[in-house]
């Protein structure tokens, strides 16, 4: 699926390369021509980048998940403690009385992975303070060209000014890695296509794939496990499962029914720190006073 400009989207279905324009409910096919080569090209072998960890915090958390949804499946999990050691998930558990623990309990909400935007269009002035608004909406992972890539990563690792997890593009390129576990018919949502910057750009992404035919589920992983294979940076992110990051969002809704229910969220779990929206909301400010 791909954007040619905010009005006009082009994707496949049945065979056939179709035309839809944003505000139509009907498309039109596409007359193309395609040329084979004589012999197929070598696949171009990818190195697996490093995710890097960085400023992990201390000590255990647990989260307890009303609804789960591990982003592979395509069925919620129900009461479940979610294991967090430092950084990452550390297991997946019936949810039980755990003296001694921290635990976090936040009712009737639905958990799942943190949002991967594959190809984030960024504000031109990207500044700290934009961390903690991006994680308010959801977002987790960025993968962006930026020449402060590498600072704001770490920045936005901590606790101070908590931001998604940011990925230099140079580095972290998308291709396909299809698995038997993912829906590879699923496309890999990214704000950069919609002309607005990430985060803002979900609403607009969501309603396209809706226009186009994707279910929920497809949409969820096409910002969740089939960006992080895109990335090569499955197991890690995209999913919650034992060893991944422990980048997660609570939101208030069915997002399995309605996929724009994963805009409501609650609070986030970045790095393996919680932090509710208001509390984002507060750093971003406190960020902004020192730029």
């Amino acid at each position: 699926m791909s954007w040619l400009d905010r009005h006009r989207m082009y994707y496949s279905a049945n065979g056939q390369i179709r035309q839809r324009l944003f505000n139509s409910w009907t498309s039109s096919p596409l007359n193309f021509r395609a040329t084979l080569q004589q012999e197929a090209q070598a696949a171009v072998s990818r190195v697996r980048p490093t995710l890097a960890w960085l400023d992990e915090p201390e000590g255990s958390l647990v989260i307890h998940a009303s609804r789960l949804f591990d982003g592979i499946d395509d069925i919620y999990q129900y009461n479940k403690d979610i294991l967090i050691e430092g950084g990452r998930i550390a297991g997946i558990e019936e949810h039980k009385d755990r003296p001694g623990s921290i635990v976090i309990d936040l009712g009737d909400l639905t958990i799942l992975p943190g949002l991967i935007d594959a190809d984030a269009r960024l504000p031109a002035t990207l500044v700290p303070s934009h961390g903690p608004d991006l994680l308010t909406m959801g977002v987790t992972t960025v993968v962006a060209s930026h020449s402060d890539a590498a600072r704001l990563n770490e920045l936005w690792s901590g606790k101070q000014i908590p931001g998604p997890r940011f990925l230099d593009a140079a580095v972290w390129q998308t291709g396909h890695t299809p698995s038997p576990e993912l829906d590879v018919t699923a496309a890999v949502v990214t704000s950069r296509s919609t002309g607005l910057p990430t985060g803002q750009a979900l609403s607009t992404e969501f309603r396209a794939m809706q226009l186009a035919g994707l279910t929920p589920l497809q949409t969820l992983r096409g910002m969740g496990v089939n960006a992080a294979a895109a990335l090569l940076a499955d197991p890690y992110l995209g999913r919650i499962a034992t060893g991944a990051a422990a980048d997660l969002i609570l939101v208030d809704g069915d997002p399995l029914a309605t996929v724009h229910d994963v805009l409501n969220v609650v609070a986030v779990v970045r790095n393996g720190r919680f932090h509710s929206v208001s509390g984002l909301l507060d750093r971003a400010k406190s960020a902004e006073s020192v730029e």
